[in-house]
């Protein structure tokens, strides 16, 4: 920095700064600050500070207008710091107000440069010390001096100062600098930004809408309109207060003022209105203004319009279309293919308005469309995802599971990865896609810590596809986890339903009466209440609690007066009264049933032919034949070829045979049991055959009836097995019936023949009575191979588990074996015996017979000790009263083979009196051994009068086969016992045969 020169040398250097300042072109302020612009390419070269030391004033002060011109704002410092130290001091004295310029110039420059506390100080500078004075000449005046109060708003204004820089403004406004040395709109647009900042709207909005309101010579650009327009919604945008009020100002203003606006599309882009367009848009969006939002992307030119804007221009140059132009063109023709182009992120914020305002057709369409136009977008993971949601919101569930998959593929790693498989789980259980819900639930899980609560989604998923995929046994634990873990979940209605559900599929009726109960109360407004209603009635009917049952569906069709199956919840009503034998009130419930039954339509029409067939058994139970024959008649009229067919024609077949229908009847059934056996679904093949032969014998007579079963299936039709079967059995057992043997003199061996093509079928195929039935026949047989076949048979009876014939086979397998013989084979018989006791304890008779069959295998192996005990526990149970006298006689006989003669003693005692002495097969045997055991233990009186007793009781059995030889023991022994005590003879002693 050069010294200060000498006070003699400063008056031409005067003279010369003010011819200087009257040529100075003073810069206009700008509305705000802007960043400093490029040089241009021939701009002068980067100079350094020294190389302006020693230049005269007037080369300095050219250097600094030349630089700034270029808008090399930092070079432009470097003459200007020179001259202000050189000619700053006194420069008031010694220059008046008109230096201020140089401060002006370099708070100027600074401000360009972003230092605005430094641009602040140096136009403080300037208005504070070179003001100008009443009586300040001309010449020396501060030209820019009004000027530097606006900058100075504008400096504070970017400091964020909004309270100081009104004041700046509203100084200059009083004071305002000479029309044409500012932008008077850009001032006013530049002040309502400030005034907004500041908390006054209202003034704002006066400033703003006072340039709308200008008109003629005086009305502002077109441009400038719009970014007075732009500077105004900004505040409004930014309102966070009270951001619904705001957009609706905002709207109100633009429905009064948008319109004057118009900004072709090629200066919406050269002035970045562009920019301004999609940041407002943005806060306004990030503000749930939406509306607010997609109103100003209506005013964003997109590249295609601007490009049709330029074409237009060069048509109307044409031949003489400017390089510029040319290169515009370009630059936005490549625009329209470029991924990198912002009217993606216009579009997609336009996606992202719709869709937060429930439009998601709108912004399905803009995401598709990116999809489709740019398959490569650098957004195309928001996009995608974006896609993915509209998609589910509007019920497109197969796409947007594609989308999904698609997203997952490619952007595994992402952070939505995660929303991602949320909504997919979602979406494929709630489009009932179950399987590949499982799936992918599966997958999910396995990935999150068992502690992550984010595991909640999943196991709810995993849990309920299990549920509607009918997997009960493993969606129960499932269902489980999820109520024990997450009992707050947003899903634990759903979870709590299916799993009460689940337990009465699995017709654990307890168990889910007992959770339908907690759920009835817990959630008294869900949507799964009415079904809940429902299934809790269920299972207190199949509980028996039949009055309880009615009171649930009475709570169900008062809320529920419109539910969808009403007509299956008073037929339920029809059941229960059926069940307590109130066969009138169930009538009146199935009555009502069939009337809604009927207003319901076609989708109904299985549930009428239910309530139609429960109408023939109540109208049966009270005798009301013709009423029987009405239903009859709706039922075949309407609903034949359905589910019902068979029983209804067997809940009829009396009634239509007393009204001389019989015949029709057995031709309906006829065709019925066919069609049964054809493999069409229904029940009732076996009571349609039933009852089909027992009228078919008041019908037609037996012998006509066993030709119609032996020729039943027309020519040519072809039936299944189990219908082959069935007709076969029927003609065994119309053999079988002793009231018709006399019109089959050969039945013995038409049924032989019968159940040898039976033994032909697959047992597996066959039903259980058949089954049975045939395994019984063939363990009947005296041949030890049939009676090996006969297990098979009773096996398949066995392995098909709990039926009225499982006992049994049971049973019967159980003989089988232990005819056999052979050690092996005893073991599998004890082992069968047992499961016959262990299986059915409600079954005495049977359990009985097995415990006595397996004490005599036993004792007709002499395995004394296993004998005892097992007979030991068949006489200590009163039950057991069949073969009371072979057990006794057996566990005593088993006592003393044991040599356990007091017990053998107490086994045998109570053949001496009755009833047991009557059973003489056991009793002369086991009085014998009794006298035998009392003589051996030396009680020769009490033996005496035993044998005596047995004597004058049994002699007249001395030629029974069994008790005879025991009958003449006693005689002998009688004889001995009576000499070794002395006794006198007894006079009847001839008469029991004694010699």
């Amino acid at each position: 920095m050069s010294e200060p020169h000498p006070s003699a040398a400063r008056g031409p250097r005067l003279i010369l700064l003010g011819s200087l300042l009257l040529l100075l072109l003073c810069p206009t302020p700008r509305a705000s600050a802007q960043a400093p612009e490029p040089a241009p390419a021939d701009a002068p070269a980067a100079p350094t500070p020294k190389e302006f030391e020693g230049l005269d004033l007037q080369t300095l002060f050219e250097k600094n207008s030349e630089f700034m011109e270029n808008s090399q704002w930092e070079y432009a410092l470097m003459p200007l710091n020179v001259i202000i130290a050189d000619y700053g001091e006194d420069a008031m004295d010694e220059y008046g107000p008109m230096f201020g310029v140089m401060y002006y110039r370099q708070g100027f420059c600074l401000k360009n440069l972003k230092k605005f506390e430094e641009a602040l100080t140096s136009y403080e500078k300037c208005y504070n010390d070179f003001a100008n004075k009443p009586d300040t000449e001309p010449a020396k005046k501060n030209p820019v001096w009004e000027l530097c109060r606006l900058e100075m708003g504008i400096v504070n204004q970017a400091l964020g100062r909004y309270d100081k820089a009104v004041e700046d403004y509203e100084a200059f406004a009083r004071q305002p600098a000479a029309a044409g040395t500012y932008d008077e709109v850009g001032f006013r647009i530049q002040a309502a930004a400030c005034y907004a900042k500041a908390g006054k709207a209202d003034r704002a909005r006066q400033l703003i809408e006072g340039l709308f309101k200008l008109t003629g010579n005086a009305a502002p650009r077109a441009d400038a309109l719009f970014r007075a327009m732009l500077t105004l919604t900004e505040d409004w945008a930014n309102n966070n207060s009270e951001p619904a009020k705001a957009e609706k100002e905002a709207h109100q203003f633009l429905d009064l003022y948008a319109g004057k606006v118009a900004v072709s599309p090629f200066d919406m882009a050269r002035f970045q209105f562009n920019e301004r367009v999609l940041g407002i848009a943005q806060k306004a969006s990030g503000n749930d203004q939406n509306t607010l939002a997609i109103r100003l992307l209506t005013h964003y030119a997109s590249a295609s319009n601007i490009l049709r804007d330029l074409e237009k221009r060069a048509i109307d140059m044409a031949p003489n279309v400017p390089q510029a132009l040319t290169n515009e063109i370009a630059k936005y023709r490549a625009m329209l293919t470029s991924p990198d182009s912002r009217d993606w992120l216009a579009l997609l914020l336009l996606a992202a308005c719709h869709e937060r305002l429930g439009n998601q057709a709108a912004a399905f369409a803009i995401y598709q469309h990116c999809l489709n136009e740019v398959p490569k977008h650098p957004n195309r993971e928001i996009i995608l995802f974006g896609a993915m949601r509209c998609a589910m919101a509007l019920r497109h569930m197969d796409f947007a599971q594609h989308l999904g998959t698609v997203f997952r593929t490619e952007f595994p790693d992402s952070k939505y990865a995660a929303v991602v498989n949320t909504m997919m789980l979602e979406s494929l259980f709630f489009s009932q896609h179950y399987d590949e819900a499982l799936e992918l639930a599966n997958r999910v899980r396995d990935a999150i810590p068992e502690d992550d609560p984010n595991r909640d989604l999943a196991t709810f998923v995993i849990g309920a596809s299990l549920f509607n995929l009918n997997r009960i046994a493993d969606a129960v634990p499932e269902l489980e986890e999820h109520t024990k873990k997450y009992p707050d979940s947003r899903f634990k209605e759903y979870v709590r339903y299916f799993l009460a559900a689940s337990f009465q599929r699995e017709k654990n009726w307890e168990k889910s009466g007992e959770l339908l109960d907690k759920f009835i109360a817990d959630f008294p407004q869900s949507d799964y209440l009415s079904f809940a209603l429902m299934d809790r009635a269920s299972c207190h009917f199949q509980l028996g609690q039949y009055d309880s049952c009615m009171a649930r569906l009475g709570q169900l069709q008062k809320q529920f007066p419109q539910f969808p199956n009403l007509d299956v919840a008073i037929s339920m009503r029809g059941d229960s009264h059926l069940m307590l034998n109130n066969n009138t009130e169930a009538e009146a419930a199935y009555l009502k049933a069939r009337e809604l039954a009927i207003e319901a339509g076609p989708s109904h029409a299985v549930i009428l032919g239910r309530i139609l067939l429960q109408l023939i058994r109540t109208s049966k139970a009270l005798q009301k034949q013709d009423q029987i024959i009405q239903f009859y008649d709706e039922y075949m009229k309407d609903h034949t070829g359905g589910y019902y067919d068979a029983e209804v024609i067997v809940g009829s077949m009396e009634a239509l045979q007393n009204a001389n229908r019989g015949e029709e009847a057995l031709a309906a059934l006829e065709k019925v049991i066919i069609r049964l056996g054809s493999g069409e679904p229904g029940p009732g093949i076996e009571e349609a055959i039933g009852s089909y032969t027992e009228h078919g014998i008041a019908v037609m007579g037996a012998e006509k009836l066993y030709a119609k079963l032996e020729n039943f299936v027309p020519q040519g039709t072809e039936v299944n097995e189990t219908l082959r079967a069935w007709l076969l059995m029927a003609r065994i057992d119309l053999l079988q019936n002793d009231a018709y043997k006399d019109q089959f003199p050969k039945r013995a061996a038409q049924i032989q023949v019968a159940f040898e093509e039976l033994r032909g079928f697959d047992p597996k195929t066959l039903p259980t009575y058949i089954v049975t039935q045939v395994g019984r026949n063939l363990a009947e047989q005296d041949s030890t191979e049939a009676r090996k076949v006969a297990v098979d048979w009773f096996d398949e009876v066995i392995r098909r588990g709990d039926s009225e014939f499982y006992p049994l086979a049971l049973m019967g397998r159980a003989r089988i074996i232990a005819s056999e013989g052979g050690p092996s084979a005893m073991k599998e018989a004890i082992a069968a015996f047992d499961r016959v006791v262990r299986e059915l304890p409600d079954k005495p008779d049977y359990v009985e017979e097995a415990l006595v069959s397996k004490a005599r295998l036993y004792y007709d192996k002499e395995m004394w000790k296993e004998a005892s005990d097992v007979f030991f526990e068949i006489q200590k149970n009163p039950k057991f009263v069949k073969f009371r006298p072979e057990v006794f006689f057996k566990l005593g006989r088993a006592y003393q083979e044991q040599g356990k003669t007091e017990d053998a003693l107490s086994a045998f005692t109570p053949f001496v009196g009755p009833p047991l002495e009557s059973y003489v097969d056991y009793s002369a045997e086991a009085r014998v051994r009794a006298a035998q055991i009392q003589e051996q233990r030396d009680n020769k009186e009490k033996a005496f009068r035993l044998i005596k007793d047995t004597v004058s009781r049994m002699y007249k059995f001395s030629n029974h086969p069994v008790a005879g030889p025991w009958v003449e023991k006693a005689k002998e022994l009688y004889k001995k016992l009576r000499d070794e005590t002395g006794a006198q003879p007894d006079p009847d002693e001839g008469i029991w045969g004694i010699r």
